[in-house]
């Protein structure tokens, strides 16, 4: 499929993304239709910061579709239970779930009390109690005419910021026609061209990606009919896309108006990424082999929760980033910690 983007639409994502991170978060999206027009993923917090990788407040908007969000650790009452895949609806996130327990009344006084790893141990770990709440979202985004436009035969494209390396891609996505993610079509053939980097066997894991932006742009099909009706806006689907995590799938859900139109599509602009997934090259970097755990560590955040075979394959794969794209990725790092280390200290 050949995209094209105007240089206001480019300029204004970057405008958007240079201040927006989870393990990933779905900032920015746009279509073919109307590139003026940028919206969102259901869910997205326009206000946090995105220059740390912690779990609060850096990863609050991060979609989940696995239940419970947070794989149960020791302490946990979740803790060797399996999670479950949420095959419908557009799943949950930490910001969902603080909002819910902090208004609740069985939850809202004891809530504030309750330090990072008590709200991991008791809300995060354990099978979620509110989800995105995607028709409100979407009336509200609809409202303020924040819904992008798409042509069948068109493109979305969404920026993909990761956040840690399980936050990685390729990502995968599905169209519900109606608009109620709930119907869901079959998975789209995404172009590897026109994915995040990343592979299905590494469970969507890629260290040279943390704290980049991706974008992510998704075919529309051909002979798509939309249906959806959301107020005044009318032929409404939903998008919902996903990766390979173990530790998710991480994602989200994005409403989207089928505009009329059969315009020649061009090629997609060109972006420089440095996404550098390592090779077995005898130039690898040689970093002693003990520091890749701390490495690994930091790239995680407050809150390692890659399984051991997850925390093998990030770890592999920073041994085989070159010397200096590593150094690079350390001093990013460095800073994401300054970033953690200075929001900690204002809770």
């Amino acid at each position: 499929m050949q995209i094209s983007m105007n240089t206001a639409a480019a300029a204004a994502i970057l405008l958007f993304t240079s201040q927006v991170s989870g393990h990933a978060a779905f900032t920015t999206v746009i279509g073919d239709a109307d590139q003026k027009i940028i919206g969102n993923a259901l869910g997205y917090n326009a206000t946090l910061p995105r220059d740390g990788n912690n779990q609060m407040p850096f990863q609050d908007d991060t979609t989940v579709f696995n239940n419970p969000i947070v794989p149960a650790t020791e302490g946990s009452l979740w803790h060797g239970k399996p999670r479950m895949w949420w095959s419908s609806g557009c799943g949950s996130s930490i910001g969902t779930l603080n909002k819910f327990y902090e208004t609740d009344r069985a939850y809202k006084y004891s809530t504030p009390k309750m330090n990072a790893d008590q709200r991991n141990k008791q809300y995060y770990q354990y099978p979620a109690r509110a989800l995105i709440e995607w028709r409100k979202l979407t009336y509200e985004m609809a409202k303020g005419k924040r819904l992008p436009k798409a042509t069948a035969n068109g493109w979305l494209r969404i920026t993909v910021h990761q956040i840690t390396p399980s936050g990685a891609g390729p990502y995968k996505c599905r169209i519900d026609s109606m608009g109620s993610a709930s119907i869901w079509g079959e998975w789209l053939k995404i172009p590897d061209e026109n994915n995040v980097p990343g592979s299905v066997e590494d469970k969507s894991i890629n260290p040279g990606g943390i704290l980049q932006d991706f974008p992510l742009t998704v075919p529309i099909p051909a002979d798509l009919k939309c249906t959806g009706v959301y107020g005044e806006a009318r032929n409404v689907c939903m998008m919902r896309c996903e990766n390979f995590a173990a530790d998710g799938p991480f994602g989200g859900c994005v409403p989207f108006i089928l505009e009329e139109g059969d315009k020649a599509k061009s090629e997609p602009p060109a972006v420089e990424l440095n996404a550098n997934l390592g090779t077995d090259s005898e130039k690898a970097t040689k970093v002693k082999r003990d520091e890749f755990d701390d490495i690994v560590k930091d790239s995680m955040g407050d809150f390692d929760n890659l399984d051991p075979q997850a925390s093998s394959i990030a770890k592999a794969k920073f041994q085989k980033i070159p010397a200096d794209k590593l150094a690079k990725i350390k001093e990013k790092l460095e800073k994401a910690k300054q970033e953690n280390e200075k929001k900690a200290g204002q809770s």
